[in-house]
């Protein structure tokens, strides 16, 4: 089923699918690279332990000025273990999918979610992988 829905989407005349908050098997990567499609991929960035977690409060508080922008509203704090953990998935992620030409762009948090670290994230991928785009949070 992959396969045929790679090749309608190849046949439609669209030339980029978006891997969106999941990682494929390599035969997706594989067939994209043989068809020609160019993947946007996705961290997976999702983190309940993410603190404090992005809600209506949280903008309400910033919208009203009750927060200084020093306190960083666009991001969250991780513990400890989910910076880890999350560090080591973003390494594995850009290391396992390197060898497929067809991915072109990392996507490092989507819309924001599990957003924190920005900046360093943004420079170690650009680090780890100089060849390819790197869109910080799509959205």
């Amino acid at each position: 089923a992959m396969e045929q829905d790679l090749r309608a989407i190849k046949a439609a005349g669209f030339n980029t699918v978006r891997v969106h908050a999941v990682v494929m098997g390599a035969p997706f990567y594989a067939l994209c690279d043989t068809l020609g499609l160019l993947v946007w991929q996705d961290m997976p960035a999702g983190d309940g332990r993410a603190l404090p977690v992005w809600e209506q409060r949280r903008a309400e508080a910033q919208e009203a000025g009750l927060v200084s922008a020093s306190e960083h509203l666009d991001e969250i704090r991780r513990t400890p273990e989910s910076q880890a953990a999350f560090d080591l998935e973003l390494h594995a992620l850009i290391t396992w999918l390197a060898p497929f030409a067809s991915v072109v762009v990392w996507v490092l948090f989507n819309e924001g979610w599990g957003q924190a670290r920005t900046r360093e994230t943004i420079a170690w991928v650009r680090r780890a992988d100089p060849g390819r785009l790197v869109n910080a949070a799509s959205g």
